[in-house]
């Protein structure tokens, strides 16, 4: 019996939940000192779960170092979007454009760092800017880290059709970063992410297909299957990118091969544009047959 699924916002990673807990106290400080000592992908999630926190900006005080506005401007983001529905767009370009001033505050503090460039394709997108900024803007954050997850995963929704891109330059973004990627990272979860944004723009029944599912496996050969993969929750959330995707495509052995490694984690995305993560999870690992 497979253990039964699980949320758990740091996905079981020690410094996210000792981040969180340092802010939970207020001790902005030892937050500080523990996002600085992680390695780039766990300081990219970390930055993430804690800029969705309520009270954060509380947690932060008046703080203003190249962290606390790189916190500021990614809880302004994050903002926008959960407000976006009930307050409307001229509201949402607002708060983007507020969360920008934070950002690029930051940008300035610590030239070296690629997150708050990575945070600003995520506002070039919201906003509307021109194609060729969220690319400089994505251009800069791999400048400083080649491989830095977030920023692909952010210029690959810009490229979407879903926010005036096409179909063919996202999954064309997506190819090129799989197949230059180092084996073992998770740069190739690019495939099914595009994959199912293609899906979710309307496009019925585009992953059933035999080259679709050889595409999915080959990137997951590469990525999250690979000998020298690296555990972490880049690699989770990754692992539940191809789950959904295979599980789409009706690749249910695959599906089940990877659900295994997932066992009883539960990340927010992809599942939650289903509604709730644990059911939707639940529901299809069990519709694969994985109970």
């Amino acid at each position: 019996m497979i253990p039964r699924p699980v949320f758990d916002p740091a996905l079981g990673e020690p410094i996210t939940a000792q981040v969180t807990a340092a802010l939970d106290r207020r001790d902005w400080p030892a937050a500080r000192g523990l996002l600085a000592g992680a390695d780039p992908g766990v300081r990219a999630f970390t930055l993430r779960v804690a800029a969705s926190r309520p009270g954060l900006l509380d947690s932060i005080g008046r703080h203003d170092d190249a962290a606390a506005l790189l916190l500021r401007g990614a809880h302004e983001v994050i903002t926008a979007w959960r407000a976006r529905p009930a307050e409307g767009q001229a509201a949402f370009a607002a708060r983007l454009k507020a969360a920008e001033v934070h950002l690029s505050r930051a940008v300035e503090a610590d030239v070296d760092d690629p997150h708050a460039w990575t945070w600003l394709v995520n506002t070039a997108t919201g906003r509307g800017l021109d194609r060729s900024e969220a690319r400089r803007r994505f251009d800069e954050a791999v400048k400083r880290d080649p491989g830095h997850h977030d920023a692909h995963v952010a210029l690959l929704r810009n490229l979407s059709a879903t926010w005036g891109g096409s179909h063919r330059g996202m999954f064309a973004f997506a190819r090129e970063t799989a197949l230059t990627a180092r084996p073992g990272t998770c740069l190739p979860a690019l495939i099914p992410t595009a994959h199912l944004e293609h899906l979710w723009s309307g496009d019925a029944d585009t992953l059933r297909t035999a080259e679709v599912v050889a595409e999915l496996r080959a990137a997951a050969l590469t990525s999250v299957l690979h000998p020298v993969h690296v555990d972490g929750p880049v690699r989770l959330v990754s692992l539940s990118w191809f789950a959904l995707a295979f599980v789409m495509a009706g690749d249910h052995e695959s599906a089940r091969q990877i659900f295994g490694l997932l066992g009883d984690v539960v990340t927010e995305h992809p599942w939650k544009v289903y509604g709730d993560p644990v059911e939707t999870f639940t529901t299809m690992r069990e519709k694969v047959g994985q109970v």
